[in-house]
């Protein structure tokens, strides 16, 4: 298996390229803390998804709002819910620090409107 180093997404053997960031995956992904420093970007999580579709919906949310989102998943491969079981959650959102307090507020008003 094989991790892309900038959407951290997991790819099953034989894949050596992100499809979506050409990038060359590599194959231990480095721990993350709450404030990530990749290079010259900051990112901090703006949202823990209790599952996945609230994770693909938030990520769907900020990205049509011209917000690069990224997706730092807490499952394990083949056990799909031991992730949840030991973070609390399915996952979590990431953004730049600069975006952060758009995000908060997209976020906020997608779930405010969707608790109605």
């Amino acid at each position: 298996m094989g991790f892309c180093p900038e959407c951290r997404r997991e790819y099953i053997d034989g894949i050596e390229e992100c499809p979506d960031c050409d990038m060359k995956l590599v194959d231990v992904l480095p721990p993350l803390d709450k404030k990530y420093d990749r290079g010259n970007i900051k990112l901090v999580s703006v949202y823990n998804a209790p599952d996945e579709f609230m994770a693909r919906t938030i990520e769907s949310l900020l990205e049509t709002n011209s917000i690069k989102p990224f997706l730092k998943s807490h499952q394990v491969s083949m056990y799909d819910s031991i992730g949840t079981l030991m973070k609390g959650s399915w996952g979590e959102l990431l953004v730049r620090e600069e975006d952060y307090t758009k995000a908060k507020e997209l976020i906020k008003g997608f779930l405010a409107e969707n608790d109605e």
